[in-house]
């Protein structure tokens, strides 16, 4: 189902063997794949993305789990969505940030620590919001 819906929403370089997002050999993406993507859940789901993305921490049963997209904690236009499994060598991330009335997503992928991806992320929304081509 999800290879099909990822056809539908113009995904033409995709391919999930898992609904979870863990990993499998023959999943696979690209970069513009992973912007429809996210610019798909915004845009189709915005209350459930604004209500889970942007937290900083959720509490479930006296566990609390912090979400960890450092740029919640860094950038105050950043709003969320996805960070990359920290087990995998090089992984992707997608991250949102609301600047000047315009919606920003940045992809990367490849990176293989955290604070690198955050970092990178950042140098991606900075670039695009002092762009005037973006």
């Amino acid at each position: 189902m999800m290879n099909r819906e990822a056809a539908r929403s113009r995904m033409k370089n995709t391919h999930f063997m898992n609904s979870t997002g863990l990993p499998d050999a023959q999943h696979y993406s690209t970069a513009q794949d992973l912007y429809l993507l996210a610019a798909a859940l915004i845009r189709d789901f915005p209350a459930d993305y604004g209500q889970y993305y942007s937290q900083k921490e959720f509490r479930y049963n006296n566990i609390t789990q912090p979400n960890r997209n450092r740029l919640l904690w860094l950038d105050p236009t950043v709003d969320g969505v996805k960070t990359a499994i920290p087990r995998r060598r090089a992984s992707a991330s997608s991250r949102s940030s609301r600047r000047g009335g315009r919606r920003l997503l940045s992809v990367l992928l490849g990176s293989t620590s955290e604070a690198t991806r955050a970092q990178e992320s950042q140098k991606l929304l900075n670039w695009a919001s002092s762009s005037s081509t973006a």
